[in-house]
């Protein structure tokens, strides 16, 4: 039942009482329903919460398990969070222990982009520009993804080269393109910003 109901939440709630309680029971320490994984049971609650719209309690809520303990289930949900809250290397201990999780299509594009990212932070910048320019090269994401993503990168310091961005042709803001403009602090296109 509780799998159901967590898994069941899939938008943000009508009303704003129910909203404010659901958020304040997913975010409480709970005891793990018997038969269930205590991991298994927070990837559900943070994925509830991220329905919601409640990225930093589901972050909070995340950083709470030992990276060693995360699922895929988890760590897809630790992407989202992450991403939400414009701080995506939150990930990167994740990854540099146990390397992205299986995953097809845009989610697939954004953990390859983010393992080269956190090896950019990890003191490889080399690897990172060279693994950004294979996914620039092989189209694994629309490219502005991709050149943010190696923008975001060059901050971490050396091996990095200059990035242009243009926003000429995109016509949707994603939250990874509005997390890591912000994190890098490039503006965004108006044309974007009209439809919000």
């Amino acid at each position: 039942v509780v799998r159901a109901i967590l898994a069941g939440t899939d938008t943000p709630l009508v009303s704003r009482w129910g909203h404010i309680i659901m958020r304040r029971a997913l975010a409480s320490r709970l005891e793990t329903p018997a038969g269930m994984n205590p991991v298994e049971f927070a990837a559900l609650r943070a994925g509830a919460l991220n329905r919601m719209g409640e990225y930093a309690v589901a972050r909070a809520l995340i950083q709470d398990v030992d990276t060693g303990n995360w699922t895929v289930e988890l760590a897809d949900e630790a992407l989202t969070a992450f991403i939400a809250e414009a701080d995506p290397v939150g990930v990167c201990p994740y990854l540099r222990l146990q390397g992205p999780p299986e995953a097809s299509g845009a989610r697939a594009a954004q953990w390859r982009m983010m393992s080269a990212i956190c090896n950019a932070y990890a003191g490889e910048g080399a690897l990172a520009g060279s693994q950004l320019d294979a996914a620039l090269s092989e189209e694994v994401a629309p490219a502005i993804d991709i050149l943010l993503a190696r923008r975001f990168a060059g901050a971490a310091g050396r091996g990095q080269r200059a990035v242009s961005l243009e926003w000429k042709g995109v016509e949707e803001l994603t939250p990874w393109r509005f997390a890591l403009a912000n994190a890098v602090g490039e503006p965004l296109a108006n044309a974007l910003l009209d439809g919000l």
